[in-house]
């Protein structure tokens, strides 16, 4: 089983990726199980904003088909909001803050942001992973599947992110393995690190 963890971004407004991108609303169903079925595989612990969104109907297929570890994040004091939520995840951690800081704080926590559709919240999350890269040393990469979105991001974000795109659950597949090497080289300090990229 992987050690690798993964925050799921993507917009509690379930319509958008039917409206902007490539997924039929009657495909959702085969969707949300494919890639399930991928993170059981791959991730040891997806974290997630517990709302009605799509991260919320990913973290439950994951559990559905045996994954491991759903961590609900909050705001400091909780959310009453988020509540009959709370019982879809295994573990319920708060932040030090506010909603602000909750956004700017989850990329920190994983190996991996995984990307189903865009909102603001979103967008949010993705652009701080800019100030990990460049001021902790610690790149998040940003995994985002194409076919949720209208378009891919413009190249002012992208040349300050570790942005990667899939299509597929066989190239989301190829990336998770790939950053599972990668995690795995860094912490054995590794010689071969510039070669699985």
């Amino acid at each position: 089983m992987s050690n690798l963890s993964s925050l799921i971004i993507g917009p509690t407004d379930k319509t958008k990726i039917f409206r902007y991108g490539k997924i039929k609303k009657n495909e959702y169903g085969i969707y949300k199980q494919k890639i399930g079925k991928v993170l059981v595989e791959n991730i040891s612990r997806i974290d997630i904003i517990p709302d009605d969104g799509f991260p919320l109907d990913i973290a439950k297929v994951y559990k559905e088909l045996g994954g491991k570890l759903v961590v609900g994040n909050v705001p400091k004091g909780g959310s009453r909001y988020l509540d009959k939520y709370l019982k879809f995840c295994d573990k319920i951690e708060e932040v030090e803050g506010d909603w602000t800081f909750l956004n700017t704080s989850l990329s920190l926590k994983d190996d991996i942001m995984i990307g189903i559709g865009l909102s603001p919240g979103t967008i949010v999350e993705i652009a701080y992973s800019k100030y990990h890269k460049k001021y902790l040393n610690n790149p998040i990469p940003v995994l985002i599947d194409e076919r949720t979105i209208s378009q891919r991001l413009c190249k002012e974000l992208e040349e300050e992110i570790d942005i990667k795109y899939f299509n597929s659950v066989h190239s989301l597949e190829k990336l998770l393995k790939n950053e599972r090497k990668l995690r795995k080289c860094l912490r054995n300090n590794c010689t071969e690190i510039r070669t699985i990229k």
